[in-house]
């Protein structure tokens, strides 16, 4: 064969080489960095991390998805859990911050009041850093500015996927009302949603930061504590397999599933409680997402979304010792759209304006009386908003604080102010029950600075140590039962104990004798007035007339009872109550 024949055959064979090896290896090459491209679109770097090192993360392949759970959303840009292991060690304060909702100034106003340093101290957020507030992309650059981990919220989540969809298909059309396609997922998006309005000023290092913020931070050595926004599935033995709509969304566990609303079921932090409670080293619980329930702090379960946007707290708890740190957030955070000036309107009329309420309620009351902080915190109780015990006491702190007296003076203000309300708040129960009692109580505990607390008295007043201090309760109850009703007392004590033998038992031994006639903190006169405003925001008529006269028997004038029915009438007006009908 010549040598134009080899020549001819050898350039055909490398032709083949090329068509087989070299073009498919280009065309693959091609392809990963393709992959490559919108794997970085869709898992952006994770921001530093304040010098903690490179956390433990998982992936979304390694769970297993309980029974109720629906499709997650492609672009939901997920990171499940971030664990860091001996946190306690790198860093002398840790703090939980709760729901900040753009509400930037109230973020530096508290980062400044803690006298955080970035090099000592760490701070998480527990999710909804932005939505509702005024500098949503403001929160977010702080937050990067100052170091800060966080946990994804629901509205985080909800800006996240729709800056997802951006950055793979081009801006958002927010005329359109079409659905965004994410497939099964629980809560489908429309592209005419507000929330765009936060993408279209975000940048990529904006999202790239709220993208990274995972559903999980675990810091296992730190007393077994995980940081979520909503809550967790107690019932799941692994976090990692919790549905992550449920982790941001969480409020309530109805019949074995979580609940959006706090209308079904339990309070899952409850449930959580339960499933804790005989395990050697319990899982405690960091979360936010529930203003409703205001600052909620449990034995293993931490609440911290105070509301500010909504007029009330922002809330910083160290997780170490457990100590609170807060600002008050007194203004309306109204956004730009109309929709929303009028949603936060609303929003202002039903909660930011409870000072309001109190200033009127305070103004009803001579300028010396400070019995009107009790009776406001007893209605409230009542009137199922335990929450706004804390405001009550706040309101009264501030009053203190600008009195013209020694801090000493202030501080011993402040001691017998939280014992006032402790005892009315405890006397009241007698008109609306224990539970409530219990609620109030609780949430004035916890409003209580650290400084105030460990002043108060720990032993308890009421004590039974001697038969001869239970004959002197039961003589000095049935003293009050006689004042109260005068000579109506034979007959209200023979109808007792015609109804049920035991009434009579019950109310002179342990409501009159050991609570409502003690007086060492609140006068009988005071105590009778507790009374009557329980019962007249329970609305019970014929109690409330014999408490009425009682309550005058004992020193009050009908000029208190007017300022009584007044402030409950407020309140109902607040809460959007009807108003009791039982007349005062």
């Amino acid at each position: 064969m010549s040598r134009k024949f080899w020549w001819l055959a050898g350039l055909a064979a490398f032709a083949v080489v090329v068509v087989v090896v070299v073009v498919p290896s280009v065309v693959v090459t091609r392809q990963k960095q393709q992959n490559n491209q919108q794997a970085e679109n869709n898992n952006p770097q994770q921001p530093s991390t304040n010098n903690l090192g490179d956390p433990n993360t998982t992936s979304s392949t390694e769970v297993q998805l309980p029974a109720y759970a629906k499709a997650t959303s492609p672009y939901a840009n997920l990171t499940r859990i971030r664990t860091y292991n001996d946190i306690e060690k790198q860093k002398d304060r840790i703090f939980i911050i709760g729901d900040v909702h753009g509400c930037a100034p109230e973020l530096k106003q508290l980062v400044q009041k803690i006298n955080y340093n970035p090099d000592r101290d760490l701070i998480v957020l527990a999710g909804d850093l932005v939505y509702r507030g005024p500098d949503n992309v403001g929160v977010i650059r702080y937050a990067r500015e100052i170091g800060a981990m966080c946990v994804r919220g629901n509205h985080d989540h909800v800006v996240v996927r729709f800056m997802t969809y951006e950055l793979q298909h081009g801006p958002i059309d927010q005329d359109s009302k079409d659905t965004m396609p994410e497939g099964d997922v629980e809560d489908p998006l429309k592209f005419d949603d507000d929330h765009v309005d936060i993408v279209k000023n975000m940048t990529r290092e904006d999202y790239d930061y709220l993208a990274s913020c995972p559903l999980v931070i675990e810091f296992p050595t730190l007393n077994n504590s995980r940081v979520v926004h909503g809550g967790l599935d107690p019932s799941i033995e692994s976090t990692v397999n919790n549905d992550p709509y449920w982790i941001v969304n969480m409020r309530n566990i109805h019949k074995g599933e979580p609940e959006r609303t706090k209308s079904k079921g339990e309070h899952w932090a409850d449930y959580w409680t339960r499933a804790q409670a005989n395990e050697t080293h319990p899982v405690n619980i960091y979360y936010g997402h529930d203003a409703g329930r205001g600052l909620d702090l449990e034995a293993v379960t931490f609440g911290t979304d105070s509301g500010c946007v909504y007029g009330k707290q922002l809330t910083a708890l160290e997780m170490k010792t457990h100590n609170l740190t807060q600002v008050d957030c007194p203004d309306a955070r109204l956004c730009e759209s109309d929709d929303h000036i009028l949603l936060f309107r609303r929003i202002a009329l039903e909660t930011m304006t409870f000072t309001t309420v109190l200033e009127g309620i305070r103004a009803e009351f001579p300028p010396h009386d400070d019995l009107w902080y009790v009776l406001t915190a007893a209605a409230v109780s009542s009137l199922n908003h335990p929450e706004d015990v804390a405001h009550v006491y706040h309101f009264v702190e501030k009053e203190i604080d600008g009195m013209n007296i020694s801090a000493t003076e202030k501080e011993e203000a402040k001691i017998k102010a939280v014992m006032r309300l402790r005892d009315g708040i405890l006397k009241s129960y007698i008109a609306h029950g224990f539970p409530k009692t219990i609620n109030g109580l609780k949430q004035l505990y916890n409003a209580t600075p650290e400084t105030i607390r460990e002043k108060l008295p720990s032993s308890p007043i009421r004590r039974e140590s001697t038969w001869n201090d239970i004959e002197e309760q039961r003589k000095r109850g049935r003293g009050l039962w006689d004042k109260i009703y005068d000579r109506h007392t034979e007959r209200v004590a023979n109808d007792m104990y015609k109804y049920y033998p035991d009434l009579g038992q019950v109310a002179f031994h342990h409501l009159y004798g050991p609570v409502l006639s003690e007086t060492a903190i609140l006068s009988g006169k005071e105590s009778s007035m507790v009374l009557v405003t329980g019962l007249k925001a329970e609305d019970l008529g014929t109690q409330l007339r014999g408490h009425a006269y009682g309550a005058l028997h004992q020193g009050a004038t009908k000029e208190d009872l007017a300022r009584i029915d007044n402030l409950v009438v407020r309140l109902c007006n607040f809460y959007h109550i009807e108003q009791p009908k039982a007349k005062l």
